[in-house]
């Protein structure tokens, strides 16, 4: 079975700037598609636990100039929009999206047993 990260997402009208909070990673893959796909996959943990995240965003994305750094605490990706524009949501999953409130940061942890989605103002529980 595997885990779901914390995520903390804010944009400009160009960018998107996307954060998975997961310390101490292994085997990180971050896949970013043109066709409005961000796949992550790691392992962590003292217990090498799998932690994976699907999530669909708005619209296209400019893959070559986007930019991915993984760092020891986190992963952090500057997304660069096609059209630039103001997005209101990323999808998660259907029937689940992460809104965004204008200038703050949200956080989500999707609950690993009862996948419920979680948003606190600037911190993941």
């Amino acid at each position: 079975m595997s885990h779901h990260p914390g995520v903390k997402w804010e944009e400009t009208t160009d960018k998107i700037f996307l954060t998975v909070v997961l310390a101490d990673s292994k085997e990180t893959k971050v896949n970013l598609l043109p066709e409005v796909v961000f796949d992550f996959s790691a392992k962590a943990g003292p217990e090498n636990h799998v932690y994976e995240l699907k999530l669909e965003l708005h619209n296209k994305v400019n893959v070559e100039e986007s930019k991915i750094n993984i760092g020891l605490r986190s992963i952090f990706c500057i997304i660069e929009k096609i059209e630039p524009e103001t997005w209101d949501k990323i999808i998660i999953r259907k029937g689940h999206t992460m809104s965004r409130l204008i200038g703050r940061l949200y956080c989500l942890q999707l609950r690993d047993r009862t996948r419920n989605v979680c948003i606190r103002n600037g911190c993941c529980f």
